[in-house]
């Protein structure tokens, strides 16, 4: 019997005799994206990622094509709708005490307290800081039901504050992060560290698979204590992650076509479920752009092709682990439509205006690629998607 073969029927046994918890995402568009929404998608990766004002209005906007399941909190469970993001380490949900002004928050689900049985008082002050805003609100403890997972008495931030509209569009209620507790703000434990630590999970591992078919029903599927081999094909390809904060590794180098680029030799990168695009130094997308042909738009981050030339683009890759990771043209563009009808053919890939010194891979790539994040070997896995 092939090796493969015994890999296979182990991972089945392993996959029946652990208990999977599955939480169905859902996709906040269907079908094809605005010009708006992925500019508006671009405006919060910079945010996103600054430690400083930037010309850049709004704080967050996540209707782009992000991906939210739900949770509870309390007892009995009040439900939120919330972004599973690898890019940040707390939960946070809008608070039943914010302002009748605060339209953000009396537009969506809101926390009450005086309802919960196991809410238990902190107080603490909480802020979340961005290029250019903040969310602000307090702390409380509570319990936090993912799926059929329970973390019992989690610390999580009531949002008093939000301002901006981009949280007023949002069609999720909050966010709830997934990287390590070291870039947590106040130093709280990760949902996921308190149901390690609560012995909720069988193993201290989760995955994303992002449905790559814009028109499914389902968005896509996170999954507590392993991974479903049922959502990607052959082995998982895994990697070190060489920085815990977020889920960083090193990348070997990054290739258009054939052609080896001189400014990843190697870089380090991150994996942000919390990110629409794919985004890097703007030096270096000025490069792969000029390699891929991309057209760019003065005064903004965006690159453009003609769309009948996108069937014949170059593939982007990004090697590490020893493999690549290749993603086509069709793969990496976005078809966008303005308010008049026009199409227009987006390289979803772009440079950030900020000084950073990693690519940052979201949803381009994961939704190509399923992502296991296994917590406890300090390494997350690859494969191609179902």
């Amino acid at each position: 019997m092939k090796t493969s073969a015994l890999v296979l029927i182990a991972a089945a046994l392993a996959l029946a005799s652990a208990e999977l918890h599955r939480v169905p995402l859902k996709r906040v568009h269907q079908g094809q994206r605005t010009l708006q929404s992925v500019r508006e998608s671009m405006r919060t990766i910079v945010n996103r990622y600054s430690t400083k004002a930037v010309d850049i209005v709004g704080l967050e906007n996540f209707q782009d094509a992000q991906y939210f399941g739900t949770i509870e909190i309390g007892t009995p469970g009040q439900k939120f709708d919330v972004i599973f993001d690898t890019g940040s380490s707390n939960l946070w949900i809008p608070s039943e005490q914010c302002s009748i002004i605060n339209l953000a928050c009396q537009t969506h689900n809101r926390y009450d307290s005086t309802l919960s049985s196991t809410y238990v008082e902190n107080g603490t002050s909480f802020e979340i800081v961005y290029g250019s805003g903040a969310m602000k609100g307090f702390c409380s403890s509570d319990n936090v039901q993912i799926g059929t997972t329970v973390a019992k008495d989690q610390i999580f931030a009531e949002a008093t504050k939000e301002p901006g509209l981009a949280f007023v569009l949002g069609r999720f209620d909050g966010i709830l992060g997934m990287g390590f507790s070291t870039i947590s703000v106040n130093g709280i434990r990760t949902v996921f560290d308190t149901m390690i630590d609560q012995g909720a999970v069988d193993a201290p591992v989760f995955s994303f698979y992002l449905n790559h078919d814009m028109e499914g029903e389902v968005g896509g599927e996170l999954i507590l204590g392993g991974s479903d081999p049922n959502h990607y094909e052959g082995d998982l390809i895994y990697v070190p992650v060489s920085k815990a904060g977020y889920w960083q590794y090193t990348q070997e180098n990054i290739k258009v076509g054939e052609k080896v680029m001189d400014f990843c030799a190697p870089c380090e990168a991150i994996i942000d479920t919390g990110t629409s695009l794919i985004a890097g130094p703007k030096d270096d997308v000025k490069a792969l752009m000029k390699e891929i042909g991309a057209i760019h738009i003065l005064g903004t981050p965006e690159y453009i092709v003609p769309c009948n030339k996108v069937a014949t683009l170059p593939t982007v890759t990004f090697a590490f682990g020893g493999h690549d990771f290749t993603l086509t043209g069709p793969e990496y563009i976005i078809k966008s439509t303005d308010a008049a009808g026009q199409t227009t053919c987006l390289v979803g890939i772009m440079g950030l205006p900020i000084d950073i010194d990693f690519w940052i891979l979201g949803d381009t790539f994961i939704s190509r690629y399923y992502t296991e994040f296994d917590q406890g070997n300090m390494r997350m896995g690859f494969a191609t998607s179902k």
